[in-house]
């Protein structure tokens, strides 16, 4: 078993507002302290256009904490895929992978914020749906040195990602919270699903931090 601090999402709620310089260098510290307790990785997790500033983009923000890291997993979970060109983000996963030694996590979630997806161009409806088509254009980008794609949702034609990923064979979570078709989905396809939210948490907590803003002990979530 992995012991992987988080999720974190950045945020500077209304209770306690803080700067989004301050924020994002407390979660590097975050991460840098969890390495020297031993843990075994950190995620982030990602949201657009909430009040306060939750984290909207996690490939730069986990290649700023693995510059300043030597050896801790950078987990992106949940990266909200079908917000984003699938295609896209194996290419900068590939190169996050590469910049930091191999460290990259994958974690993928379909999202449920209806002003998200509209406000980021994708329809209502069958996210699920759309969020496994997309891992499954990421898992081809980052595992065959050229491929084909026609689905329901993305089309791609004799495409190469040039920037291979340090891991040949990279795993995909699936970052469905407790819902029944992420289970099954996953069950399906074989990639590991990873169960934080709603009534059945049960190996995650909120970030903590002290009173001057400093990180505290992390927090845990443990895939297995």
């Amino acid at each position: 078993m992995k012991i992987i601090a988080g999720p974190f999402g950045i945020q500077s709620p209304g209770s306690y507002p803080r700067s989004l310089p301050d924020l994002y260098e407390a979660q590097i510290e975050y991460a840098q302290a969890a390495e020297e307790l031993g843990f075994d990785g950190i995620a982030l997790t990602e949201h657009s256009f909430w009040y306060d500033g939750y984290c909207p983009s996690l490939l730069p923000t986990v290649a700023a904490i693995g510059e300043r890291t030597k050896s801790i997993g950078l987990m992106i979970g949940a990266l909200l895929l079908p917000q984003h060109d699938p295609l896209k983000v194996a290419e900068e996963c590939a190169v996050v992978d590469r910049l930091s030694g191999g460290r990259l996590i994958l974690g993928f979630g379909a999202g449920y914020r209806l002003e998200e997806f509209l406000g980021h161009g994708v329809p209502e409806g069958r996210w699920g749906a759309r969020l496994f088509e997309a891992m499954e254009v990421v898992r081809l980008a980052l595992t065959q040195e050229r491929f084909s794609f026609s689905g329901e949702f993305y089309r791609y034609e004799d495409v190469s990602v040039a920037t291979r990923p340090l891991q040949r064979d990279p795993d995909l979570w699936v970052c469905g919270g407790v819902k029944p078709w992420a289970a099954r989905g996953a069950g399906r396809r074989g990639w590991p699903l990873l169960i934080a939210g709603g009534g059945s948490r049960t190996s995650t907590g909120p970030s903590s931090t002290s009173t001057t803003g400093r990180p505290t002990r992390p927090v845990t979530t443990g895939p297995p």
